[in-house]
């Protein structure tokens, strides 16, 4: 006598079916977003000043700012208040609610900003470094600020890795 018990049929599960820790935190989900802000507003920028580089306008420039950087500062400025801003509130409307971090969360959070601080010594340090072959206020400037979005990035791919490992 076999005792065969029938199976019920496969499904997909839904949202509410999942455990709860393979669902994607808001936290998780608020650093890939502004993830891909941040990396997406700094191509925006690099091609801006690329295309500066290959017109010329920076070798010709008489001024330590060439022509039309202040434009692009300015609208690379607004676009990360804006776009961040958006995101996030569509973020957080979307959830309903902004949950509450746990002691772990701000644990990776404290990693990855250490991680971060790192990236962010090394530019400070290679544009005081800089020095040396005596570059402009335009070239230590944008060295700096390389640095800076190097470092959010670094901070923000590891609060990822350590959510992935942790």
């Amino acid at each position: 006598m076999s005792t065969t018990q029938a199976t019920p049929p496969m499904h997909d599960p839904s949202p509410q079916e999942l455990p709860a820790h393979t669902m994607p935190s808001f936290q998780l989900k608020s650093t890939l977003v502004s993830l891909m802000a941040i990396t997406s507003i700094a191509l925006f920028y690099a091609a801006h000043l690329w295309g500066m580089i290959e017109n010329g306008a920076i070798a010709a420039a008489s001024e330590p700012l060439p022509p039309g950087f202040g434009g692009l500062v300015l609208t690379t400025l607004i676009l990360i208040i804006l776009v961040e801003a958006l995101l996030q509130a569509v973020l957080a409307f979307g959830a309903g609610a902004v949950p509450r971090s746990t002691a772990h969360d701000r644990e990776r959070a404290t990693w990855a900003q250490r991680n971060g601080y790192g990236v962010l010594l090394a530019a400070v340090f290679a544009a005081f470094s800089s020095l040396f072959w005596n570059p402009s206020l335009f070239v230590m400037g944008n060295l700096l600020l390389l640095g800076v979005v190097l470092s959010e990035i670094t901070k923000r791919l590891s609060i990822v890795v350590y959510r992935r490992r942790l």
